[in-house]
Order: C-alpha cells, then structure tokens, then sequence
C-alpha cells in the first residue's frame, strides 16, 4: 500500500516503552524477545515439548458450537479444524466487548493477530491460528456502553446503549434489548454524515442485534462481519458453549490459591524493583477469582481455609468452590490475573497480542506462570493506526506538515501559523499604544495637578478607565484577525481533532464505524491483508 506509512511514537518512559525499545532491561519479568524471530522457534519448541494441558477436542467442540451460533464462516470452521492438529499454536488477544466493537485500537488488535499469525505461519511451517479473546465475563457496563462519534473541528459526540442499572453482570450474561438497539442506532445514524455508506452499514449492524441474546452476542456477530472471512476464531468464557471448560484450572487454582497470590506479589515486587508502578494493584489475601451470587459478580477474598466475597455477604469451603467449578454453571471466572493463567490453559499459545497496558501488568505474572509449570508466551505490541481522512490529509499538506507535527505538535503549530500571519504584531502594537497612553496621562495630569490637589483617586479612576478601553479594542481586534483566519484556524483544529481527539490517540476514543460511513470496507480489509513491517509500532493509514 502506498498510503501507509510507519510512525514513530515517542516513548513515554513506561516498561511497555522499555519492553519494546530496550527489551534487555525488562527481560527478567518476560520470556522472550517479540521482535525476534528465533523467539517463534524457540516458543514453537516449547509448546512441543509439553503435553496441552486441555484436551483439544474439549476446546474445539465448545468453540465450534459458539462460532456457528455467533461467527459462522467456512474459514473460521477450516481454522478450529486446525486446532486439532497437535501442531497447531494460536496467535491470540482480546478485548472487551464495547459498542460497535468500541474504540478503534479493539480494531487494531484483530489485525494485529491476523497480521501476526500469517506470518509465523509462513515462517514456522505449521497451522497458527488467529483467536480472539472477547472478554464477556467483564462485568464494568461504563467501559463498554458508549462510543465517541467525531464532529469535525469540535469535539467529539459521545452516545450510550441504555442505562448503567448499577448491576455487576457480566457483558456476556446481559440482555440485549432491541428497542434500546433500535433508540441508539438511531442516535447513531443521526450522528453521522450521510454519505452512500450510511444506510447499508447502520441497517446491517442493527439486524446483527436481531436474536443476539447479550451484549457480547452482539459484539461477536459484528466481529464477524469485519473478520469471519479472514477465519479469525472467536471465544467468549461468558457463553453457554464454553461452561466447564476451565473447571480443572479453576479446581488447581483453589487447590494452590496461598501459592498463587504469593507468586503474584513476588512478581509485583520485581517489577517495582525495576522502578515501576505495578497497574494491578495486588495484596495478601485475594483469591484471583470472581464467583457470580445472585445474579452478580463478586470478588472472591481469601481468610484463612475460607474464601469469602469482597461485600462479606458469602463464604465458602475450597470443595464447595471446586464443586461450583465443576458444575457446569458459569458462576466462576477469572479476574486479570488469572485471565492468562485461563488464556495459556486453553490454548497452545505461540504470542499473546497485546496491548501498553497489558504488557505492563504481565510483567507481574512470571511467577504465577511458573507456578503451574508454564512459561509465559510471547508477547506481541499489537499494532497502531492512525486513519487520516481526506480533507484531513489535504489540510496537512497545505500547511506543509510532518507526519510528526500533525500527530503530536499541532498546538505549536497552530500558534507558531496564527502569528506568522500577524502582520500588524498586534500585541506589541498595544503594549506600545497602552505605553505611551500611560505616559501622556501622567504629563497631562502633572499639568492639572494644582487643580485636582489631593483628590488623587479621581486621577486612578480615570487611567483605569482609559485603559480599559485600550483592552476592550485590543480584544476586538484580536477577534477580528481571528475572523479573519476562521477557515484555515479550523482546518488546523480539524487536523488536531481528527488525529488526536481530546488529546489522545485516534484509536482510543473514535470508533471504526465513522471510517466505513466515509469510506466503506475495502481500507480495513487492505490492512489486513497487506503484509506490514510487525516490528514496527505505529502506521499512518491515508484513506
């Protein structure tokens, strides 16, 4: 593709940024190096070495049944058939299951392990298949419930799916309303500008919500419609398909619960000792687990021989919680510890993409992985793009930008272009007027000075007065030039709106549905499939 192009972001002295650029820094909280290839062959031998801990015919039934409920396609199927093959690894990531698939970086995260995964296929000579992990069982609804529509120069719109009813369900356990679809796709549509996409797009996405049970049903159906026929295969913990699957991890995590939270600690204490803030803050006691009562999720506590939920409302035995696991309800689940631990389970890992953020808290996990004789993946940076749009684009090269200075100097720049095109240096020319003004007041007064004797705050008054005036016009003028500059001020506001709305990335707040009402589907399928440089962080994409 000629309209793509990599991007440097600048460090921000995370130990993501360090895992990426100095990897040898941070190698003792990780595996392997992402952006080697001798760590695919290395990692492809581990994984050989050792005995799947879950029965693959376990895991391909539960995800055949679910994609042929949520993500039926003949490459989806061909790819879960692979997973049989003892020589079969997964590329995989995940993501919660926000809004039209939420913000654009859940986007970048399937192209990452589609990406990913054809490559090492390639390279290894062995079926690597892309999953991705939607993450239902999360039960946080203001995360997920809303989406950032962009308006041009200003800021951008949020919307909301319904209510927050304050209740901890699960995404993938919460009912999907139409009518509520219906309202907010209205809003959607609304929202946005009516190009030849608009109608085809925003129609199919709401039938999708059509029979969709969940939120996460809904997420999944639209993921398919992006990616079923890249044969990307997806997994929900929170659906019906996969209850039991993780029982015997849940049985060992129980069993060795003291072990398990020592390791985490033990873990977050080497990550600080590396002059970091660990992201997931860990204490003596938790039980990495949640268990759902009455309908909600509850944080499991760890006192003594007993695990108890965090409001203290519930206890329970270590044998009640295992005879919970293996009762073929989905009551237990894990939290973003043991969420890996389940990941690694489940799937013979080959790289885990992910993202910052997630690179950050798996630094604390080396010794919670080696407590149950596992060695963590690799882990892939997923991928970033920034969608330049046209005009966006045109105002960029008209006023002769970088790549750079578009993304993250805009400020600068709007400042430095604004007085460029002050001629008349307005401000130096009223400090002048306002100097000089002082100054023939003061002669003038000197001279009146025998008349007005000591009635002195008469004297003030009026300077006050004056030179308020001076202020009022000097605002006035300001304003005027500004007017007069009101086209390209909003063509530079347009730039800095576009690329990094509210100060932000583009891919953390606009979502991928604005792109394909301007511009329809075919640029997000070129990403895809358009072999990139995967040691690169960051593209540019002109659409």
């Amino acid at each position: 593709m000629n309209n793509i192009h990599a991007l440097e972001i600048h460090s921000q002295g995370t130990i993501a940024d360090t895992y990426i650029t100095s990897y040898g820094e941070v190698s003792s909280l990780y595996a392997y190096p992402p952006y080697e290839q001798n760590s695919y062959a290395a990692r492809l031998r581990d994984l050989q070495a050792v005995d799947n801990a879950l029965d693959r015919d376990v895991l391909t039934t539960a995800l055949s049944a679910y994609n042929e409920r949520v993500n039926p396609h003949e490459a989806v199927r061909d790819n879960i058939a692979l997973l049989k093959r003892k020589d079969s690894v997964v590329v995989i990531g995940g993501q919660q299951a926000g809004i039209l698939t939420g913000p654009l970086y859940t986007i970048h995260k399937a192209i990452s392990i589609l990406q990913l995964a054809r490559e090492q296929q390639e390279k290894l000579g062995v079926p690597v298949v892309p999953v991705f992990w939607i993450a239902g069982e999360d039960h946080d609804l203001a995360e997920v419930n809303h989406l950032w529509i962009p308006s041009g120069a200003g800021q951008p719109r949020k919307l909301a799916l319904g209510r927050d009813d304050g209740r901890k369900l699960s995404i993938g356990r919460r009912p999907l309303a139409e009518d509520d679809v219906a309202t907010f796709m209205r809003h959607v549509a609304d929202a946005h500008p009516d190009t030849t996409y608009k109608g085809k797009w925003t129609a199919h996405v709401q039938q999708l919500a059509v029979g969709a049970e969940t939120w996460s049903d809904w997420f999944a159906r639209i993921f398919h419609a992006l990616f079923a026929r890249e044969g990307l295969v997806l997994i929900d913990l929170a659906a019906a398909e996969f209850n039991g699957v993780a029982a015997p991890l849940y049985t060992q995590i129980i069993a060795q619960n003291e072990a398990l939270d020592e390791a985490v600690c033990a873990g977050t204490n080497r990550l600080t000792s590396h002059g970091y803030e660990p992201l997931v803050d860990v204490f003596p006691g938790q039980a990495h687990l949640f268990i759902e009562r009455e309908g909600e999720r509850s944080l499991l506590l760890r006192e003594g021989d007993t695990f108890v939920t965090k409001d203290g409302q519930a206890s329970y035995s270590p044998s009640e919680l295992i005879d919970i696991a293996h009762s073929g309800e989905p009551r237990l689940s894990s939290n973003v510890v043991t969420r890996p631990l389940v990941q690694e389970y489940l799937f013979p890992v080959l790289a885990a993409v992910l993202g910052p953020g997630e690179i950050a808290y798996w630094g604390q996990y080396s010794a919670a992985f080696s407590l149950f004789n596992w060695r963590m993946p690799i882990l892939y940076p997923r991928l970033g793009f920034t969608l330049v749009e046209r005009d966006v684009a045109k105002y960029i090269e008209d006023f002769h930008l970088s790549p750079e200075e578009a993304m993250f100097r805009m400020a600068d720049k709007r400042t430095n272009w604004l007085r460029a095109q002050d001629v008349l240096d307005l401000d130096s020319l009223f400090r002048a007027f306002k100097r000089e003004l002082a100054t023939l007041h003061e002669q003038k007064l000197q001279q009146l000075a025998p008349l007005f004797g000591d009635a002195t705050h008469i004297v003030e008054k009026n300077r006050t007065r004056m030179l308020r005036e001076v202020d009022y016009l000097e605002r006035q003028a300001h304003r005027l030039f500004r007017r007069k500059h009101d086209v390209p001020l909003k063509q530079l506001k347009r730039i800095e709106a576009s690329l990094t709305p509210q100060g932000f990335l583009q891919e953390r707040v606009h979502n991928v549905f604005s792109y394909v009402n301007q511009y329809g589907w075919q640029w997000l399928h070129s990403l895809v499939n358009e072999p990139l440089d995967l040691t690169q962080q960051h593209y540019m994409v002109h659409l």
